[in-house]
């Protein structure tokens, strides 16, 4: 099942209800998403968001930051984000918009490129029927437990974000590039104010000495 956006066109909720079961709900927006479905991989769960952008509005919300905000979002919620870019612009022969001033065709591969570099898939689609199969594409894609066609027979596992880059994330201006910089020299460079037994008060023994253990509490407390 594909869970879509009310706020997504319904031409294309129309068309996706045609391939596969879709329910209409506001989780996906929540999420930084306006699609959101279920797969896995080695036979892991994953949870998976879909970001639908035309080529106009992917420029618009890169440049005014929307974009930042919703693929921060996205990258907390989902194991796997995608971008899916929409459309097919017209462009002029010197890569310049015939009609959007300021806008390039560089400068629409360079945003990808560092979409891409946050650890989002980008895919594409040429309208609204194409962006419905592409949807109905990546869901049976991701549903299978083995993906091995192109890479022979060495299966390949996606590295999974660790909790500590996420939980960075959470900092505000602490987007994924400055939180994994900052995890892979300090971990998670914070430390508790209380004590394990405090915390164990309110989370439970087990449950509390490893949230604790997260912040690099020690066993007196109070520190690290």
């Amino acid at each position: 099942m594909i869970i879509a956006s009310p706020q997504e066109p319904e031409d294309i909720r129309v068309a996706l209800a045609k391939l596969c079961m879709v329910k209409v709900h506001i989780a996906p927006e929540g999420l930084g998403a306006d699609y959101t479905f279920q797969g896995v991989w080695e036979d892991e769960p994953l949870s998976i968001g879909v970001q639908r952008k035309t080529e106009a509005d992917l420029i618009a919300s890169y440049r005014d930051g929307r974009l930042n905000d919703e693929l921060t979002r996205l990258s907390q919620a989902v194991d796997i984000g995608i971008v899916l870019v929409e459309g097919q612009e017209a462009w002029n022969e010197d890569g310049t918009h015939p009609f959007r001033a300021g806008w390039t065709l560089d400068g629409l591969r360079n945003a990808l490129g560092t979409i891409q570099q946050r650890r989002f898939i980008v895919t594409t689609s040429r309208d609204h029927a194409d962006t419905a199969r592409r949807l109905h594409s990546l869901q049976k894609y991701y549903a299978k437990k083995r993906h091995s066609s192109v890479l022979g027979r060495a299966y390949y596992s996606p590295e999974p974000i660790p909790y500590g880059i996420r939980f960075l994330q959470g900092i505000p201006k602490c987007g994924l590039v400055r939180a994994t910089k900052i995890y892979n020299r300090f971990g998670v460079p914070m430390r508790w104010v209380i004590s394990e037994s405090e915390l164990a008060e309110e989370a439970g023994p087990s449950a509390g000495a490893d949230i604790y253990k997260f912040l690099g509490g020690d066993e007196d407390g109070r520190n690290g």
